[in-house]
């Protein structure tokens, strides 16, 4: 009997040792800078394109080969290009001085407008859902516009925040805000063009992005920390966690369980597990010498739009 437990014994710290063995080492390894020649804000990946903002417009990126990014056109705007946004073989943006405009992607590498409007304030964030899309201003009004006809573009209503949206988020007919100095709002949408708040969470600092994962919602601050809601019932978010010692959260991207935060103040990228999204634990962290804007994780990939360009980075397994 003795021998028998013996002979398990072994085999259990042989099984274990085999399973060590065949854990691998994530190593996250940068693979481009693409200089853009001026600060880069955010970006909409599409297939083999990468359609960045930047201060002088849209960047188109190939990316098919992400060790060596090519810019095959540019859109030029008059005003920095802060958000984009696309579907179906279109992408959305708008640019600080106060234009909307849309452009087909048909032709990936050349980019055409097919519509837009020039005389709005000046526009932080964007999100596109069904026929609409949703811009919020400094001026602290929300712009809902009509799409459907890019050539004739409608305004059918306006919302008033009282202070500067930044982020929005569109998620089964409920509106999520981020907004300076107030918080998180959060709109019944059943009605899209005439959204009805229901609730309003203060955040510490100043609400700037916001993503979803799931039933899981990431709101990040400038100056506060990052939290993590949980949304089952999305008119009532409880708080189940948050990340302390962010210098300035201006992005989130949130995806099968990671969370990345583009800190701004920090000047770093970091990533976490937030499969059990009350206990997030820290994966790493990617560091640069001048603030990122955004970050988007595709395909073992990391894209970064910052001060200096735009990074590419690729996720590496090594035993």
């Amino acid at each position: 009997m003795k021998v028998s437990l013996f002979k398990i014994l072994i085999a259990i710290m042989l099984l274990s040792a085999v399973s060590l063995a065949q854990q691998k080492e994530q190593v996250i390894v940068k693979k481009a800078k693409f200089n853009t020649g001026c600060p880069a804000y955010n970006l909409y990946l599409c297939g083999d394109y990468a359609y960045v903002t930047t201060n002088t417009g849209i960047a188109v990126i190939n990316i098919q080969d992400t060790s060596n990014p090519v810019q095959s056109d540019i859109i030029k705007t008059k005003g920095a290009a802060v958000d984009i946004k696309g579907r179906d073989q279109k992408i959305y943006f708008v640019t600080y001085d106060g234009s909307f405009s849309i452009a087909d992607i048909a032709n990936p590498g050349k980019p055409e407008i097919i519509g837009s409007v020039n005389n709005l304030e000046m526009t932080s964030d964007l999100a596109v859902a069904g026929s609409l899309a949703y811009i919020n201003q400094d001026n602290g009004k929300m712009l809902i516009f009509n799409i459907e006809n890019p050539a004739d573009l409608r305004l059918v209503n306006t919302l008033e925040l009282s202070k500067t949206g930044q982020d929005i988020l569109l998620v089964d007919n409920v509106l999520y805000v981020a907004v300076r100095g107030r918080g998180l709002l959060i709109f019944d949408a059943a009605n899209p063009s005439a959204p009805v708040l229901k609730k309003e969470i203060p955040l510490d600092g100043f609400a700037k992005c916001l993503d979803v994962d799931k039933n899981l919602l990431i709101a990040g601050s400038r100056s506060g920390p990052v939290n993590i809601f949980d949304i089952s019932n999305p008119f009532s978010p409880v708080k189940v966690s948050s990340i302390e010692n962010i210098g300035s959260a201006f992005d989130v991207y949130a995806k099968d369980g990671k969370l990345m935060v583009a800190d701004e103040e920090l000047k770093n990228v970091l990533l976490y597990d937030i499969s059990d999204p009350g206990n997030p634990v820290r994966l790493n962290k990617i560091e640069f010498s001048f603030p990122p804007h955004s970050v988007l994780f595709e395909l073992n990939h990391i894209y970064v739009p910052a001060v200096d360009g735009f990074y590419i980075f690729e996720i590496e397994d090594r035993n």
